[in-house]
């Protein structure tokens, strides 16, 4: 699957819709940077096709709303600008950052997102400034790992991650 979406990616190019609401373009625009120096190659851009097609696109569907990317891909300098890890998903198109617009909305998400075959881990992010933001990240081999109280703070990063349940219990809300 990966050689022939990567053939796909590549015949779409850039500007086109990956699937019926994402465009490969809104998985690495950025308005941090000129979004010429941000653009991934071709491998990263077949891992942006996976993620919008196995992850972002099903929570689309199930939302029934648009789904907001904040960040997906990210160049090594813009990773080393925003704070992030050196072996971030986002540098191989593999993470997703989605804006939320509220504690309930984020559950909702939350909790689709981390039932996902696909889905390596799912974070409800907060910055100490008080911005809230989802990351979601995929893997041949997901560890399914969840955390709905993660401290983003790229000086101390405090995090830890909890295994998925045995049983898929469903909080009240």
């Amino acid at each position: 699957m990966g050689f022939c979406w990567c053939r796909k990616v590549y015949y779409y190019s850039f500007a086109k819709m990956i699937t019926k609401n994402f465009s490969i373009e809104e998985l690495y625009n950025t308005s941090q940077i000129p979004v010429l120096q941000n653009v991934p190659p071709v491998d990263v851009a077949a891992n942006l096709g996976m993620l919008a097609a196995l992850c972002l696109q099903p929570l689309r569907d199930y939302m029934q709303t648009p789904v907001i990317i904040t960040s997906g891909y990210r160049c090594a300098w813009l990773n080393r600008k925003v704070g992030g890890v050196s072996n971030s998903y986002h540098l191989r198109g593999l993470a997703a950052d989605i804006h939320i617009e509220s504690r309930l909305h984020a559950r909702i998400m939350f909790d689709f997102l981390k039932d996902l075959p696909c889905v390596d881990s799912v974070l409800f992010e907060h910055g100490r400034s008080g911005s809230r933001w989802l990351h979601v990240q995929i893997s041949n081999n997901p560890r399914h790992l969840s955390n709905w109280n993660y401290i983003a703070d790229w000086k101390t990063c405090l995090f830890r991650l909890r295994a998925k349940p045995a049983q898929n219990t469903r909080p009240a809300y």
